[in-house]
């Protein structure tokens, strides 16, 4: 399933509907607002992340290339290069964090799978090099 969302150039882009868990919520607003000085507050805020600034941090999640490619075009399928919408970010942690799991990622349409059946089962936080997840955030994760 997915959810069209107006893009700052008034285009209308489809990406995957994941409604994250409170504490990926939670680290998905840390992460834009301490990594990409984005002051995203609520679930529906638009956000500008381009490509060529998204990139760099998410290779310190430590996945290959190709997977962090396979990851991005979920989420951009018109490849505009710009993440618009937090849903599309909070989309990105949850693959990651699929992947840093042992989930395949050997194509889109097998990590959409595995977003989907997974969708109700805790997968700890995606975990990105020099980034430390907050007390409070860990708190909110093992109280679930």
């Amino acid at each position: 399933r997915s959810i069209g969302v107006i893009t700052s150039t008034g285009k209308i882009m489809n990406i995957p509907i994941y409604s994250p868990t409170n504490p990926e919520y939670q680290w998905c607003i840390y992460i834009l607002q301490t990594c990409f000085n984005q002051k995203a507050i609520q679930s529906q805020a638009s956000i500008t992340i381009d490509g060529g600034n998204a990139v760099p941090f998410l290779t310190r999640s430590g996945l290959p290339m190709p997977a962090l490619k396979i990851i991005w075009d979920i989420v951009d399928p018109e490849g505009y290069g710009t993440l618009h919408h937090v849903n599309q970010f909070s989309v990105i942690l949850r693959l990651v964090a699929l992947a840093q799991q042992g989930f395949p990622v050997t194509s889109g349409q097998q990590m959409m799978t595995s977003l989907t059946t997974t969708c109700n089962q805790f997968i700890p936080l995606a975990t990105f090099q020099g980034l430390i997840i907050p007390a409070y955030i860990l708190q909110l994760q093992q109280a679930q």
